[in-house]
């Protein structure tokens, strides 16, 4: 299964990562909810289990899977609509640091 994530946090404008879930954890699922999938996303979206040439998915992005837009908080995700996206800053966590 495949979910790409927008990397709003911290890198740069444009930045997506592709995450692959490898299809027998989704397979060991019984009952698939929605969370146990995100969940799978996000873990697959850390350096430690698929290593890219970026951040690993963390607070503040957002993957899009299954037509949705879904944001990382600090406890879970929270859907959120196009417009939400659209008027999320890229870096708005690392600007926030440096402040």
């Amino acid at each position: 299964m495949k979910a790409i994530a927008y990397m709003k946090a911290f890198s740069v404008e444009g930045t997506i990562r592709e995450i692959t879930v490898p299809d027998e954890e989704i397979n060991e699922i019984e009952e698939i909810e929605k969370m146990s999938i995100l969940d799978l996303i996000y873990r697959y979206g850390q350096n430690d289990f698929q290593h890219q040439e970026c951040y690993s998915v963390s607070v503040g992005d957002v993957i899009f899977y299954n037509d949705k837009y879904i944001e990382v908080k600090s406890v879970g995700f929270e859907e959120i609509t196009q417009e939400q996206f659209d008027k999320i800053e890229w870096q708005r966590y690392k600007k926030e640091l440096l402040l």
